[in-house]
């Protein structure tokens, strides 16, 4: 069995009235086994592995009247098997493509449901 390691993400600032997201990605030939993060004094809206277990993300809803810092955690182990592990860049790209797509949803959703 691989060992465990922790990743935290960077923090991200959310403004208020504002809905946004916040991602950790593990390192290169290890894949998201879990994960979480701290959103502040909001309630997390989500929380789920990025594509390929690359990594996790979280995302809130800022309902307060001050800016909150959030940031992701992930919980990432050795893939099993040797994998070629795409450049960092790329893949925090796409798990941030992820984390805005899912922001987007979540958007659209609420507002669907006021009409």
């Amino acid at each position: 069995m691989s060992e465990l390691s922790v990743v935290t993400g960077p923090t991200v600032e959310v403004p208020p009235a504002t809905i946004k997201g916040a991602s950790a990605l593990c390192p290169g030939g290890t894949r998201a086994v879990s994960g979480g993060g701290y959103a502040s004094i909001a309630g997390i809206l989500d929380s789920e592995t990025a594509t390929g277990r690359a990594g996790w993300f979280i995302i809130i809803n800022n309902e307060t009247g001050i800016t909150l810092k959030i940031n992701a955690q992930v919980l990432c182990a050795g893939a099993g098997q040797a994998v070629a592990a795409s450049a960092p860049r790329a893949r925090t790209a796409r798990i941030q493509q992820q984390v805005e797509q899912k922001v987007a949803e979540i958007i659209a959703a609420r507002e669907a449901s006021r009409h």
